[in-house]
């Protein structure tokens, strides 16, 4: 499930910005959530998208465009978000709905303690590291929360599996 960021996302350089896009992050990001209220009712888990199934939201590329070039050399993607936990917030279990693709997850802006923030995917429990990438495959159950102080960022990218991963069952992996 543990993924080195730099070899998922051409030209990307972990570290060198402070929180998505440089100096002011995600603090003066619009944070939009379309179509995810079944799996949060409030307002502590925002999203900040850029592609989905093949739409770009451009005015959100024009707000952070080295995001969006790195976004856009990546083969196979389907949907690419800053997925935004608020302090105290958990998401329930849930699935994601199609085994054509995998997720990967890369710790932008992580609290502290880093056990204060994490993801399970089956029976397995991870906590993020700033600058490093989660990859899973979200046909399994997994569930993210965040008890830290701080938000905890990550951008959340959607990219077509391997051919073989297409056709197989949910325990496969």
């Amino acid at each position: 499930m543990d993924s080195p960021a730099g070899g998922a996302l051409p030209g990307h350089q972990p570290g060198g910005r402070t929180g998505p896009e440089g100096p002011g992050g995600v603090a003066e990001l619009p944070r939009r959530r379309p179509g995810l209220v079944r799996l949060s009712r409030d307002d502590q888990w925002k999203t900040f998208w850029f592609a989905g199934y093949g739409v770009w939201d451009h005015p959100n590329c024009l707000r952070c465009p080295h995001t969006a070039t790195v976004l856009r050399a990546i083969p196979g993607l389907t949907t690419a978000f800053f997925s935004i936990l608020g302090p105290g917030k958990r998401l329930p279990p849930h699935y994601g709905p199609y085994r054509g693709v995998l997720r990967h997850h890369l710790a932008l802006m992580v609290p502290e303690p880093a056990t204060a923030s994490g993801i399970r995917v089956g029976g397995e429990v991870r906590h993020w590291e700033q600058g490093r990438s989660l990859l899973f495959d979200d046909t399994y159950e997994h569930e993210a929360w965040n008890e830290g102080d701080t938000d905890r960022v990550v951008g959340l990218i959607s990219h077509d599996a391997p051919e073989p991963h297409r056709h197989v069952g949910r325990t496969s992996l």
